[in-house]
């Protein structure tokens, strides 16, 4: 397995006035940061790859002759200064759209289609799913460059301030700029892309989408993508949170039991599935106080298909959120999961799904008796 998201401390969040102890937070000031710091690296997502096969390799070349270092690239094009005060939303955007037209040279030099599949659209975003999705955007970007180069970039752990500003979730678009440069010039793709400057009023939920669309054409460029098997153990990991949020709760009647296993699920099937838990975990999140966006499946006018890479997006999601309502709490230590870690199939993760929408439900009942549960 390779773990692949930049060292973001310093390289990211560098300009940032917090302290490095200080985490994101939001009124509630949870007193441990672990599961926190966790959050960030598990919502990233999780790949199977093999260090065998890589595009470089098949040019003849060595993956350290065919991966260069990542060039810098510029400031925003509007001409602002790269600071907390001056970045705007709108300069995020410009630069994800830059990172989804080289997406677009890397795809048309491999022979791949468009990506067209369902899209998820989301609104009300808050920046801290703004945040998260980068950090998306970054693994994927890192994992490409392993594809095609070879190179492995080491993972460590993160931290991010407790105001979260466009600066922020630019620092990691413009990380995840770097690796396509790199895998353009192993391609030998020469023609430069201008960066088109966005106007006022981005929201969060427009940039939102966009990220989201250059991670589903991502998808459509790896070799190895991913598998049920990365989407069960994101799930569980969803369930290992939501079981620490219900011991929150004295009276809590235990849900650990598996639901019996159906053969036959299909990806939408399971999509569908975690689309309601996700629903659940909005709905907590709400009467708790936590601000949390809101997602609506759309089909696409070409395909309705969904397929795995749709699911573990979802699972992703889910995780992330469940994972910051856990670091509110006074205990935060890092969940454990435990799972067979054998082949898995869609039906596993119907399985597991089921499991965790059951959770959910359960602890929507308890919320909804106790809206303060997160303050005492």
């Amino acid at each position: 397995m390779s773990t692949c998201s930049d060292t973001l401390n310093d390289a990211v969040f560098k300009s940032s006035e917090e302290p490095r102890r200080r985490l994101m937070r939001s009124k509630f000031q949870p007193r441990s940061t672990g599961a926190l710091v966790s959050t960030l690296l598990l919502v990233s997502g999780l790949f199977i790859i093999s260090t065998s096969t890589t595009y470089a390799s098949h040019l003849g070349q060595s993956p350290s002759r065919a991966a260069l270092v990542d060039p810098v690239p510029s400031n925003p094009v509007s001409g602002r200064a790269v600071s907390i005060e001056t970045l705007t939303t709108a300069d995020v955007l410009a630069r994800v759209n830059l990172v989804r037209a080289t997406l677009d040279q890397i795809r048309i030099e491999m022979g791949q289609p468009k990506d067209q599949r369902v899209e998820i659209v989301a609104s009300n975003v808050t920046p801290r799913e703004a945040v998260f999705k980068a950090f998306t955007l970054l693994r994927k970007a890192n994992h490409l460059r392993f594809e095609v180069t070879g190179t492995i970039t080491p993972e460590k752990q993160i931290a991010i301030p407790h105001d979260i500003h466009p600066l922020h979730t630019w620092r990691i678009v413009n990380a995840a700029y770097g690796p396509l440069l790199t895998v353009k010039h192993t391609l030998g793709i020469h023609e430069q892309i201008k960066e088109q400057q966005q106007t006022a009023g981005v929201t969060p939920s427009t940039l939102f989408r966009a990220m989201a669309a250059a991670n589903r054409q991502f998808d459509t460029l790896f070799m190895q993508g991913v598998s049920s098997n990365n989407t069960v153990q994101q799930v569980a990991l969803a369930s290992g949170h939501t079981m620490r949020l219900l011991e929150q709760f004295p009276q809590r009647v235990p849900v650990s039991t598996m639901p019996e296993f159906e053969r036959g699920k299909q990806p939408g099937e399971v999509h569908a599935l975690l689309v309601r838990a996700y629903e659940k975990v909005r709905a907590i999140a709400t009467a708790s106080g936590v601000p949390t966006m809101k997602l609506e499946v759309v089909p696409s006018k070409r395909s309705h298909i969904i397929t795995a890479s749709d699911v573990f997006d979802v699972a992703i999601i889910l995780v992330s959120q469940l994972a910051y309502l856990h670091g509110q709490l006074q205990d935060t230590d890092p969940t454990g999961i435990s799972f067979d870690p054998g082949y898995k199939v869609a039906s596993h993760v119907y399985q597991q799904a089921s499991l965790l929408l059951a959770q959910l439900t359960t602890l929507e009942l308890y919320v909804n008796e106790n809206p303060e549960w997160l303050v005492r």
